[in-house]
């Protein structure tokens, strides 16, 4: 209903309005697993850390449904309070609404007064064309959002030599440079080194929206953050979702800046592995046999089940990197590691929580991070610069629905499978998730 803030909103007579309230689904894959006899090796740091449960649970464990049920709860609390203040409603009434499922066809919205009217596109045309003056039969002169973006950036930027240089932390955190979508641990990491040693560039601010991914690439973006901090300011505006790596890169800012719906925290860590030679030979007649020159040579083969030291090797790495991530935190928001470690346990929270319990600075959208980055570098007048290059948001949905450089694999998918895309793309994430993630606990899909 982000259209509530307009001042008039109009539904087609024959549209339909889904207004029963959130809802969210996880898919559990264990018992899949079990029929194909694959055995997945897991290792998390964190009662909350349920990154893993889907492939070794069949439903929420109750420290998932806690967080879940919060952070839900708190994003409908939100949704409700704007719509209704929009609206001139109560929140009390539009929840009651959803719970009885009052509103599912036009009329329904029209009487409960959250559209204004019900006209045709012609009609709401010829509307629009009386409040500017054009006569019945005049041509209306529309502007697309792109275009209108990019005039308001021209006039905003003042051309000047001092650049604040805002960064465009977008998807999964991955090795290496990353491709479309991904946030390339190399790729950012050189990205910002560029902008720290770039003179013109006065400040940067970091737009983070990321569920996180892997640990490394997380540490060697936040390392180069680190040093761009000693000689300029870094300020990090929370997305969406800025969770686990997400965070974890965040703790290089001088200030921190969340939305009161933004999806932070998840501090913490999980490695995951499967062990497939069972489910092979089983179900394909493969057997595997090794030769090698020492008893560990073969460390992390997925082909055969690691014994009780493997095991434990790599629950020690999960425990140090945890240790890493809660002492990056302790030392950013000046707290005890063991007061850190009370609010993490790869526990989610909403950013207007996060607030009250220390993991962000203030509440806020990206231009808030852009005024305070101006202010801490002590800028009147800037251009502000985006990186790396991002497309006209509706360039990119037409990419995006026409399947322009995806995969050939994925478009087929996509077409064949439709609204069961979603599985096949978590299934298809696993083997980016195998080794040590700090990632979200799962795929959020809101309905």
């Amino acid at each position: 209903m982000y259209n509530s803030i307009a001042d008039k909103s109009y539904l087609h007579p024959m549209g339909i309005v889904e207004f029963n309230g959130l809802s969210t689904e996880i898919t559990y894959f264990t018992g899949l697993f079990e029929k194909l006899n694959i055995k997945p090796m897991i290792f998390y740091a964190g009662e909350f850390k349920s990154a893993t449960e889907p492939y070794r649970l069949k439903a929420m464990s109750p420290e998932n449904r806690l967080q879940v049920e919060t952070f839900l709860n708190g994003i409908y609390d939100n949704f409700l309070k704007v719509l209704a203040e929009d609206r001139k409603l109560s929140a009390d009434s539009l929840r009651m609404l959803a719970n009885n499922l009052d509103v599912f066809m036009a009329e329904d919205a029209l009487k409960y007064k959250l559209v204004d009217g019900l006209k045709h596109q012609d009609e709401l045309e010829t509307e629009i064309k009386s409040k500017l003056g054009y006569k019945s039969d005049d041509k209306l002169k529309l502007i697309s959002v792109g275009d209108y973006s990019s005039s308001m950036k021209d006039d905003l930027n003042d051309k000047s030599k001092n650049k604040i240089a805002v960064v465009y932390a977008e998807g999964t955190i991955v090795d290496g440079e990353g491709s479309s979508g991904e946030i390339g641990g190399e790729k950012y990491a050189k990205l910002v080194k560029k902008l720290r040693l770039d003179k013109d560039v006065k400040a940067i601010v970091l737009r983070v929206n990321s569920p996180g991914g892997s640990a490394f690439a997380s540490e060697q973006i936040l390392r180069e953050l680190q040093l761009a901090k000693k000689e300029k300011p870094v300020v990090v505006s929370m997305g969406n979702l800025a969770a686990s790596g997400g965070y974890y890169i965040s703790t290089s800012a001088d200030k921190v800046i969340a939305e009161p719906t933004t999806i932070t925290g998840s501090i913490g860590v999980f490695g995951m592995f499967f062990s497939i030679g069972d489910a092979l030979n089983s179900n394909l007649g493969l057997t595997f046999d090794r030769a090698k020159t020492s008893q560990y040579a073969d460390f992390g083969s997925t082909t055969r089940p690691w014994d009780e030291k493997e095991n434990a090797r790599m629950t020690g790495m999960i425990q140090k990197t945890y240790s890493i991530f809660l002492n990056h935190v302790s030392r950013a928001r000046n707290m005890k590691v063991e007061d850190v470690d009370k609010i993490a346990r790869g526990r989610v929270w909403l950013g207007q929580d996060a607030l009250k319990i220390g993991l962000v600075d203030t509440l806020g959208s990206l231009q808030t991070a852009v005024d305070e980055a101006a202010k801490l570098a002590k800028l009147e007048k800037y251009d502000q610069v985006g990186y790396p290059e991002v497309k006209d948001p509706f360039e990119a949905l037409m990419d995006k629905i026409s399947g322009k450089k995806d995969e050939e694999v994925t478009k087929i998918a996509r077409e064949m499978l439709g609204d069961d895309y979603q599985y096949f793309l978590q299934m298809m994430q696993l083997k980016k998730a195998e080794g040590i993630q700090a990632r979200m606990p799962f795929m959020i899909s809101i309905k």
